[in-house]
């Protein structure tokens, strides 16, 4: 399929109500293009990211946005670079990643969300859905945050807007009613950081939020965070704090994992062996 002329769509990479995303080749580049389908008036989902702000998103751990292009169906679309690797839910299906690997991944997602939250243009703003699958790992165990929203923080959720995301990473807060904040994304990190470590979260199957909350009651979650390493774990306790208050900004984490991981970055003898652990089951 061919769409803006120069651009081929190869492949669908998922379908949502409101967004198709396609592998898509730019000549020689390949390239991810976002298809935002028309939405009625009533409709929960939230509108296309402005591709003004978008624009102006220029990290090296955030994907970049190239242009805006309208098809022949009518629909908006956006075309972001894609670097060559995998995603992290895909890295992850073979098992936890090794103490090096975590350390540069986790350390790099938290530079490029701590640029959102306090340093880019209008901030704060957020990535929009904290999660394995918008992680991409290059062949030089780097981590690129896709699908980055780049929207700024709103302080009262819209009436009966819809929960946009990955339901196993939003944080307590979120998933109570509140409205996303940089806390909270640096809660949904926490998760994925705690599942690249200690192996699948539990409640990854749930349904609804409400099965997820029950899995967060009583200290659940930091539990969990203490079979990862000594160092790790009070590093993952840090981030995954039920205050949103408390918890360390993306900066601060960043500088956490830097003051935890071995100089050189060479495991300590008690540390020598990669994270795996016995995952705990599926409760659902």
């Amino acid at each position: 399929m061919s769409v803006d002329g120069e651009i081929k769509l190869l492949r669908p990479l998922s379908f949502q109500p409101s967004v198709e995303v396609w592998a898509a080749r730019m000549g020689r580049r390949q390239v991810v293009v976002r298809r935002y389908l028309p939405l009625p008036p009533e409709s929960p989902w939230p509108p296309p990211p402005d591709p003004q702000v978008l624009a102006l998103v220029r990290h090296p751990r955030l994907a970049r946005f190239l242009h805006q292009f309208r098809d022949d169906d009518g629909v908006d679309c956006h075309v972001f670079s894609l670097a060559g690797g995998k995603t992290l839910r895909e890295v992850l299906k073979t098992g936890p990643l090794t103490r090096d690997s975590w350390f540069q991944v986790v350390l790099d997602c938290a530079g490029g969300l701590d640029w959102l939250h306090r340093r880019c243009s209008g901030a704060p703003r957020l990535h929009g859905d904290v999660s394995q699958g918008n992680i991409l790992l290059t062949p030089a165990n780097r981590a690129i945050w896709l699908d980055v929203r780049a929207e700024p923080v709103c302080l009262i959720p819209p009436p009966g807007l819809l929960l946009v995301g990955t339901l196993p990473y939003f944080a307590t807060e979120v998933l109570e009613g509140e409205p996303s904040t940089p806390a909270s994304e640096v809660f949904s990190l926490g998760l994925v950081a705690m599942s690249a470590a200690t192996g699948p979260l539990p409640w990854r199957s749930a349904s609804s939020p409400a099965k997820v909350l029950e899995c967060h009651a009583g200290g659940a979650i930091l539990r969990l965070a203490s079979n990862a390493p000594a160092g790790i774990s009070t590093v993952l306790a840090a981030m995954l704090d039920p205050s949103p208050a408390s918890r360390p900004t993306a900066g601060e984490v960043a500088s956490l994992i830097r003051g935890a991981r071995p100089k050189g970055g060479r495991p300590r003898p008690q540390d020598a062996a990669s994270f795996t652990r016995t995952a705990p089951g599926d409760i659902f």
